[in-house]
């Protein structure tokens, strides 16, 4: 991951193709390869800028594209770090889990037993999911 700031747009794009060259020979200095065609870059918006669509930073030759939102460490960041793309992710593989819960619950007896023994299960699948951001094993 490489971070920069600057005053202006331009300035900040100009600074990330620097940094993330560099970043990208040191990488190849230790024998490693890097995909550039999977790296992806995102700009945090100050007030007042605008990224216009197809913006592109190069590295190494390639053109690396400005996303609206990328997926770090199974968090989806978007440009205004608002976590809203996050949760609009997030939230049918949550209703996929109930639903995959709620298609359990006839096999447990009895209607007091299936929502005692359900809401343990749906607590950890939930806490699992949005607090981690992480899939269930």
């Amino acid at each position: 991951m490489v971070a920069v700031r600057g005053a202006q747009l331009e300035e900040t794009l100009r600074k990330a193709a620097v940094a993330t060259d560099l970043m990208v020979s040191r990488i190849r200095l230790l024998g490693l390869k890097v995909a550039l065609p999977k790296t992806e870059a995102i700009v945090f918006q100050k007030r007042g800028w605008r990224v216009p669509a197809g913006t592109t930073i190069p590295v190494s030759g390639e053109m690396v594209q400005v996303m609206p939102h990328i997926k770090y460490l199974g968090i989806v960041l978007d440009k205004n770090l608002n976590f809203e793309e996050h949760f609009l992710q997030l939230a049918p593989r949550i209703v996929g889990a109930a639903s995959a819960l709620g298609r359990l619950l006839p096999n447990i007896g009895g209607q007091a037993l299936r929502a005692a023994a359900c809401m343990p299960a749906w607590l950890a699948v939930w806490r699992c999911m949005v607090l981690r951001c992480g899939r269930i094993a």
